[in-house]
């Protein structure tokens, strides 16, 4: 008999726009940051990583330095490798703001009905607005998972750094500016986006490595911060650092990181880090 066909060779996925709901999107998705590195780019070991990181501002800021939402989220990776990871799990690249896409909010928002791409306001760090947006819609426009990275002055191992930030929205407001004119409200208990994408990634098999590293002084639901937009939140300051890479790694293989832990697991640090030296 005739030997079988080949195997249909492996193709990048496509995303199959066709409403003026995506086409934004659709452009956006293409995009690439233009950040170009200086000759004097720091190239830091995974340690003096773990320093500067934590030597980073409390948080992102809006255009007139209002302090924005709290810094929470690193990669270590290519964009390329950061974007697979993060559609594999079913976020979308979020569109422009224009007179378009807030006309698709304010739609969404009087029929209950969610937006995949709906955009987000600008937030500042390293003296500019965010170099890529993300976000995991849900059911309704008012609820979504969003991030925003920069692409930071430094690099690890010959690898791109990003810093950013990830919220959970749960409402939308008039924003009382002119434009853009309605904003979301973020969910004050951010720390509870860090668990879900740390527990998200992992199931995208693009992570090799994860660690938190401390950041901000933490703040209790007592005696909460405020972001750029009034909204009260409440953290343990940490942040989540992703090592991603093109390399499929099953969960069990990922390495973690002996590095800060949330104050509620110190006391069993030797414990933790022997379960998860037992599993790999």
């Amino acid at each position: 008999p005739p030997p079988p066909p080949p195997p249909p060779t492996p193709t990048a996925p496509t995303h199959n726009y066709t409403n003026t709901e995506s086409s934004a999107a659709s452009d956006v998705y293409k995009r690439q940051p233009s950040i170009i590195y200086e000759e004097s780019t720091p190239a830091l070991s995974e340690q003096d990583l773990r320093s500067w990181l934590e030597s980073l501002p409390c948080c992102t800021s809006s255009e007139d330095g209002t302090p924005g939402d709290p810094i929470n989220l690193v990669f270590v990776g290519t964009i390329d490798d950061i974007k697979a990871a993060l559609a594999s799990q079913h976020w979308d690249v979020t569109a422009d703001t224009t007179g378009s896409s807030i006309g698709l909010i304010v739609r969404a928002f009087i029929f209950g009905s969610r937006y995949r791409y709906a955009p987000v306001s600008d937030l500042f760090l390293f003296g500019r607005q965010q170099d890529i947006s993300l976000q995991k819609s849900r059911v309704v426009i008012d609820e979504r998972n969003h991030i925003r990275l920069w692409l930071a002055p430094v690099t690890q191992d010959g690898k791109p750094v990003w810093v950013g930030h990830i919220s959970r929205d749960a409402g939308v407001k008039f924003s009382g500016r002119f434009w853009p004119p309605t904003t979301h409200v973020i969910d004050p208990a951010v720390d509870e986006a860090r668990y879900y994408i740390e527990q998200d990634l992992l199931y995208s098999q693009r992570v090799q490595k994860i660690g938190l590293v401390s950041g901000a002084i933490g703040t209790s639901i007592g005696s909460p911060r405020h972001n750029a937009e009034g909204d009260p939140y409440f953290t343990d300051g940490l942040r989540a650092v992703f090592f991603v890479d093109d390399r499929i790694t099953p969960i069990d293989k990922i390495e973690v990181l002996d590095w800060s832990l949330p104050c509620e697991m110190e006391p069993f640090r030797k414990s933790f880090y022997d379960c998860v030296m037992d599993v790999e």
